[in-house]
């Protein structure tokens, strides 16, 4: 939802903010990610997308076809690398960006979370009362310190959100494959302008109501039957972004209660 936008001048990052923080309507005519939802119609009726992709399982489907070379290219984190040479140790893979610049937007803008504070990973305020508390303070602490970060740099093939000492320069297949190529003078794709701002739903999660649907019906586990009833017609593209409102002002009941627009 939040990748294919970045193509475009109204899907950049702060505009995708904006929606979450309900500084703009996630059915408004220009919101970010209606993007998301007429390419995704065009590509399955063009046949880009596999039939009743909504049914497959992440693992078991679409990670073993690639890692058994059923599939030629998908669009994923850094795990999908280590798995395929798993598989098979002499597998060659290659990476290229998610998405070009479309027209009108001058940068090439490529979405990529450094590891470091990522994911707005947060320990919840009342969790100082649980038994457990020294021991997820120290964990949280450790799982961000100076030990783990470049663990985590080689096992996710990712840089670091820090400067460390000392200096530890990022391995593995992902970083080999496209990321050390990206915004580097010398590499494939120097144009690049790698964007590394918090999603918006990770900058509000503090504000989901626990039980709510989520603005994707992901918390619901309903999000196949979403993408079911658009790209079969069932729905269109603004009927399914009025889902989306309605679900953002469920889930986030504080922020619907202040929103702007």
């Amino acid at each position: 939802m939040d990748i294919i936008p970045m193509a475009y001048p109204e899907g950049q990052r702060e505009f995708q903010r904006m929606c979450w923080m309900g500084e703009k309507a996630f059915n408004a005519e220009d919101s970010p990610y209606r993007i998301t939802y007429e390419f995704a119609v065009e590509a399955y009726d063009k046949g880009w997308l596999p039939k009743n992709f909504w049914t497959r399982q992440w693992e078991p489907d679409m990670e073993t076809s690639f890692a058994n070379k059923a599939s030629a290219v998908m669009l994923h984190g850094p795990w999908p690398w280590d798995k395929t040479l798993g598989i098979d140790p002499t597998a060659k893979q290659s990476g290229f960006p998610a998405n070009p610049p479309a027209e009108g937007q001058a940068e090439w803008v490529q979405f990529v979370t450094a590891v470091g504070f990522d994911q707005g990973w947060v320990i919840r305020e009342g969790n100082q009362d649980l038994p457990i508390w020294d021991v997820a303070r120290d964990f949280y602490i450790w799982w961000f310190g100076p030990e783990a970060v470049p663990m985590r740099v080689d096992a996710e093939g990712r840089v670091a959100a820090y400067k460390l000492d000392p200096p530890h320069p990022p391995t593995g297949p992902q970083y080999e494959g496209i990321v050390k190529e990206i915004a580097q003078p010398d590499g494939l794709w120097p144009d690049i302008k790698l964007e590394g701002l918090l999603p918006g739903n990770r900058q509000v999660y503090r504000y989901y109501k626990a039980g709510t649907p989520g603005v994707w019906d992901w918390e619901s586990g309903n999000i196949g039957k979403i993408w079911e009833d658009l790209l079969t017609k069932k729905t269109t593209v603004d009927e399914t972004l009025d889902i989306n409102q309605k679900n953002w002002e469920q889930s986030y009941p504080e922020l619907a209660a202040n929103k702007t627009y």
